[in-house]
């Protein structure tokens, strides 16, 4: 079943800050450049490569480079930094801002912007959505790790 769940965020992955309280508040200067990789133009149905996006204090994500966890693949990554709401600096820029991958008989899609509330890209989610309900096809590797799913 599709759904928004940024509070189980660290079991799939490391953060490298706590996943923020819902109440943070949200400026309109909230906005950062995420640039989109092949694979995110693809599962997100976009041409395009570089996104302005509403970010509101959402998780940022690193691979924890631990077998046990799934294998994801970043579908965009930061290139602009928002540290507000006494968010840490220098955690942002180049950190996946979109993850995709497999888990147990489906897909999983992990999206730490807002495009649902930017204006021009709310049809991101449910692109993404759609794929996840998919069947899985191709196998999607971890930066870190090379194998093929069985």
């Amino acid at each position: 079943t599709p759904g928004y769940c940024s509070s189980h965020t660290s079991r799939l992955c490391k953060t490298p800050t706590p996943t923020p309280t819902p109440s943070a508040p949200s400026t309109p200067r909230d906005h950062g450049t995420g640039e989109l990789t092949d694979k995110g133009r693809e599962i997100l149905g976009t041409a395009a490569t570089h996104l302005q996006v509403k970010y509101s204090n959402g998780p940022v994500v690193a691979a924890a480079g631990l077998d046990t966890l799934p294998a994801f693949e970043p579908l965009a990554y930061y290139r602009t930094e928002v540290a507000s709401n006494n968010t840490p600096a220098g955690i942002m820029v180049n950190s996946p801002a979109m993850l995709a991958g497999e888990f147990k008989k489906g897909r999983v899609v992990f999206i730490s912007p807002h495009p649902e509330q930017t204006p021009g890209l709310e049809e991101l989610v449910p692109n993404a959505v759609s794929w996840a309900g998919r069947n899985p096809r191709d196998f999607i590797a971890t930066p870190n790790k090379e194998s093929k799913a069985e």
